[in-house]
């Protein structure tokens, strides 16, 4: 489609170069995410140049134009990598033929070549305006020719889209998920909102809606815009861990960055409730909470579901308990405390329980007494925790088959949902759910519904850790709501005399500076604590612990160490950190550079999102087996399963030689790294600290100041979350 001057120079504002050329061959491409590999020949030199982008239904013969840089890819030299492009309707004979031929249905390569014969450069002129002069052509009739008008017209429509989104600031790759969603309405629905696109269109939040809306010349106090920056607040929260936010809250806040008065924005949130994308009830005495729709479902869906679990009768306690028990102790030569006597107690005898403790004080040793107990009575059991890796210790402690709530729960990733519900529990008599403390009200919600009403129900988990990534506090509010039987552990059991990991976590949970000893020539310790004062430092010690020191020490390999660090930015952030470590461990043999990563194989790498046809989720980590950088396709071994990876989900994958604390929940290491200083002083949190060193097994090394040390054992404030599950409980039991 031949483009307007103006339009064209809107496009390419930004100081890239522009390439005008015509496509002679599409090397490679994938019709899901529109990824491309083609060869393009220069206007102006006739140079055969290879361009790598996202492009939509772009076909040989094609003439466009490219905004974009050059870049050198190790194995297949210089590229262009397009970040804009317009079509251009081709200039010479030989262009018309290849671009009808390709492009425009109804038209193959043999009727291309009769059309351009007959017609010349008039050709597409008399597609457009006079369409019934086709039929002068041989082979061609009245209805053909009115098909292949329409379909010129719907190609035609495609770049009149294309170059509208591109010209108000929309990416490319933006620009195609629109034209895919919308199609030709796409101009018409804009104009009239542009802000559906940021619930309609993965990856196009608020802000680039907002954008847009401006560049259309929307009002700054739309209702569209005020209806569309209410929803984008509350999903802010949600990501905060929050499950609804107080109203005024929320007006002043939307106020303050939107300009939008609070008149205005009150109408917003009455319009929303009346088409039910929010949900309001009263809060505290002159305030409302707002929950996004799905959020008050599932926090109202979890609290109904439960209090049927809780309204059965408590169990009396089998005569033969303490037999059991004693069975179990002469079995495992061991002893259980009296606390940890009672937790099983508990948990046989009651519909839903609760098991708490820190680290080292018994919790997986009450877990394998529950499940030898209800094995001796012929029930069924079932075991998850939230990630794969805690799914594996559990299975590994208990000697039985444990699986992640999301396998347990049947996910299905073509229906997006848990096949398994309250039409279709689970077949168990017995359900226990380790790491409790990671579960959002999403999870708690899926799992709560698919649990059968006979059935008894576990929840065992540290409620000082981190709380879940998404929204809500489940196991806080479960312990806060006073409506579950709870058992809190406070001795330590595990760990030898002399350690301290858990001593120190221990005393870090209480607000105690852990206790940093300073070991003695030829003596192996489990905790040490290095002094560094600058940031610099402190990377350096840590790249030389991984690679060196505590491999020759300890005799740990380096993937066995794990670097927590709490943030991404800095010298000691992951993302410095991670480069830092892979130029010492893994710079060489096969590589393969993605979307400014570059990978080699042997890298640890984590998994970024849930991808539920891989069966890998959030948090993973593996190893990379095999890389083909020809293909751009990698092997990653995961807990010794190898999952495929191509071009189309690279980028699920970073390096996780340094990770971040919240990634590191519900794992276990041989060894743990953390780096402890000032450069990330809004993260000195104690819950970070003590999170982080919980995760080490046999060593925990800290590296930093010790006033920094001091602030995070110091700092236990932490930012309440928004929650209501605990006051639901309560009232319905009241």
């Amino acid at each position: 489609m031949q483009t307007s001057s103006n339009q064209t120079a809107s496009l390419f504002q930004t100081p890239r170069e522009i390439l005008r050329g015509t496509v002679n061959q599409i090397v490679y491409s994938n019709a899901e995410t529109s990824y491309t590999v083609l060869r393009l020949i220069l206007n102006d030199t006739e140079e055969s140049v290879t361009v790598v982008g996202k492009f939509l239904d772009v076909q040989p013969g094609e003439e466009l134009q490219l905004q974009g840089q050059w870049s050198e890819n190790p194995r297949y030299g210089r590229q262009f990598r397009c970040e804009h492009y317009v079509r251009s309707k081709p200039s010479t004979l030989k262009g018309i033929q290849r671009y009808l031929g390709g492009m425009v249905k109804g038209i193959g390569p043999h009727l291309a070549k009769q059309l351009v014969r007959y017609f010349g450069f008039d050709t597409l002129r008399i597609i457009e305006e006079e369409p019934e002069r086709l039929s002068e052509v041989k082979g061609i009739g009245a209805s053909r020719a009115m098909q292949i008008r329409a379909a010129w017209q719907e190609h035609q429509a495609q770049q009149e889209v294309m170059v509208f989104l591109q010209g108000h600031g929309i990416s490319l790759n933006h620009s195609i998920k629109i034209f895919r969603t919308y199609g030709q309405e796409t101009i018409g629905l804009l104009r009239d909102n542009p802000y559906r696109l940021a619930t309609d269109i993965r990856g196009i939040g608020f802000r680039s809606a907002d954008q847009i809306a401006q560049s259309l010349g929307l009002p700054f106090d739309s209702p569209f815009r005020a209806e569309a920056g209410i929803l984008f607040h509350l999903q802010m929260m949600s990501d905060q861990g929050h499950v609804f936010y107080p109203q005024t809250s929320l007006l002043a806040e939307v106020h303050k960055e939107l300009g939008i008065s609070i008149e205005k924005l009150t109408e917003a949130i009455a319009v929303l409730e009346g088409r039910q994308e929010i949900w309001l009830e009263p809060f505290e005495e002159d305030d409302v909470a707002v929950f996004r729709s799905v959020l008050a479902a599932c926090e109202r869906g979890a609290s109904s579901a439960l209090l049927k679990l809780l309204n059965r009768h408590t169990l009396k306690t089998p005569s033969s308990f303490d037999k059991a028990v004693d069975l179990f102790e002469k079995k495992f030569r061991i002893q259980l405390a009296p606390a940890q006597r009672q937790a099983v107690e508990m948990a046989l005898c009651s519909p839903v329980s609760i098991i708490t403790g820190g680290p080292g004080t018994g919790k997986t040793t009450i877990i394998r007494a529950v499940c030898e107990l209800i094995k001796e009575q012929g029930a069924d059991i079932l075991l998850a925790a939230p990630t794969g890796r805690a799914a594996k210790r559990l299975g590994e402690a208990t000697g039985e088959q444990a699986k992640t709530l999301h396998r347990l729960l049947d996910f299905s990733p073509h229906e997006f949902r848990f096949m398994k519900d309250k039409d279709n529990p689970l077949r168990a008599d017995f359900v226990i759910v380790d790491e409790a403390s990671m579960i959002d009200i999403f999870l708690f919600y899926a799992l709560i519904r698919a649990v059968p009403e006979h059935a008894q129900l576990v929840f065992v988990g540290d409620v000082d850790q981190l709380p879940s990534v998404g929204p809500g506090n489940v196991l806080s509010d479960l312990i806060a709501s006073d409506t579950i039987p709870v058992t809190t552990l406070n001795q330590i059991f595990r760990q030898a005399q002399h350690g301290l990991i858990i001593e120190n976590a221990h005393r870090i949970n209480q607000g105690l500076m852990p206790i940093l000893p300073a070991p003695k020539p030829n003596q192996l310790l489990d905790f040490y604590f290095i002094p560094r004062s600058q940031p610099q430092q402190v990377a350096q010690i840590i790249s030389d612990l991984v690679c060196e020191r505590i491999p020759k020490r300890f005799g740990f390999q380096p993937l066995d160490i794990q670097v927590i660090s709490p943030m991404y930015r800095g010298d000691i952030g992951v993302t410095s950190l991670n480069r830092m470590l892979q130029q010492r461990l893994s710079n060489e043999g096969a590589s393969l550079s993605f979307s400014g990563n570059e990978f080699f194989r042997g890298d640890r790498v984590l998994q970024m999102r849930n991808n539920y046809d891989k069966d890998v989720f959030n948090g993973d980590v593996g190893v990379i087996e095999e890389i083909d950088a020809k293909e751009i396709k990698m092997t990653v071994l995961f807990d010794g399963r190898a999952v495929a990876y191509d071009r189309t989900d690279i980028d699920e994958l970073t390096l996780a030689y340094a990770i971040s604390v919240h990634k590191s929940q519900g794992s276990e290491y041989p060894a743990v790294v953390i780096p402890v200083h000032s450069q990330h002083f809004v993260m000195l949190q104690r819950n970070l600290l003590y999170t982080g060193m919980t995760r080490g097994k046999r060593l925990v090394v800290l590296v930093g100041d010790k006033r920094s040390l001091n602030i995070a054992v110091s700092n236990d404030r932490i930012r309440k979350r928004c929650s209501r599950l605990d006051w639901r409980l309560q009232e319905a039991l009241l």
